[in-house]
């Protein structure tokens, strides 16, 4: 493993509508999903890796996380998921 803390990532997260039969539209525009202010990035030095700890403000519904470093600019995402 290498040290990752300089890395300095941060995430965006997206909420993502719903097709008529109520799957997850994930072609369709996104808009910023709001946290609930109890949302951030952490690096735990003992094991070398970073957290994302998230806490939505309207709860179930379809999302995508992209996760961007500061320290190169490569993004990462989004990744997909459904919160039921």
């Amino acid at each position: 493993a290498v040290n990752a803390e300089s890395a300095d990532p941060n995430a965006r997260v997206e909420r993502f509508g719903k097709k008529v039969d109520g799957s997850c539209d994930f072609q369709q525009a996104s808009i910023d999903a709001q946290d609930s202010g109890n949302s951030s990035m952490r690096y735990a030095a003992s094991s070398m890796t970073w957290k994302f700890s998230w806490k939505p403000s309207s709860g179930a519904g379809c999302y995508g996380v992209t996760i961007r470093s500061g320290l190169t600019g490569q993004s990462n995402g989004p990744y997909l998921f459904e919160l039921r």
